[in-house]
């Protein structure tokens, strides 16, 4: 016949620390961030080069001689793919004293390493706040390819606006 089991006894006490573990393997390099700034997706109308209203959600580049990174103007849409008014940020870019208003990067949406840098002179409105475009004078800087663009790309269009140039007219004191 089996004994009766007996009383739980109590708790032990608490067991001393461990050593510390081996280091872990470095991970891997993130990917590179965008280029700073308030970002938009437009999509690009490679169909026409005319400054013109360039259709809703669209933007244009005036391809100087076939090349998109020449170009030196553009139009956007006040609105982009998600119907946000961009137009009241691109009068901001437009207010800027300096001689460069800003700066726009466009990269295309399914593929980061096509891209196109330009310098923002001016910006001047077009139509009313609803259906209207901006029109941009533009200067190219760098990038990917001459026309790493296609007709309908979905692009991301990220705009920096450069700080406002102060000078003083006071006299010495």
């Amino acid at each position: 016949q089996k004994a009766q089991k007996g009383d739980k006894g109590q708790k032990g006490q608490k067991g001393q620390k461990g050593e510390k573990g081996q280091k872990g393997q470095k991970g891997q390099k993130g990917q590179q961030g965008n280029f700073g700034g308030a970002a938009f997706t437009f999509n690009y109308d490679g169909t026409s080069t005319t400054m013109a209203e360039p259709g809703t959600s669209n933007f244009r580049l005036n391809n100087s001689g076939g090349n998109q990174k020449a170009s030196t103007a553009a139009v956007i849409d006040y609105k982009d793919v998600n119907s946000d008014n961009i137009r009241l940020f691109l009068k901001a870019v437009d207010d800027s004293t300096s001689t460069i208003a800003g700066h726009m990067k466009i990269t295309d949406w399914d593929d980061a390493s096509k891209f196109l840098m330009f310098t923002i002179t001016s910006a001047s409105e077009n139509g009313a706040d609803a259906d209207g475009f901006i029109s941009l004078v533009i200067s190219g800087v760098d990038g990917s390819a001459a026309s790493p663009f296609s007709d309908g790309d979905d692009c991301v269009i990220t705009f920096a606006r450069t700080c406002l140039l102060y000078t003083s007219d006071a006299a010495d004191e």
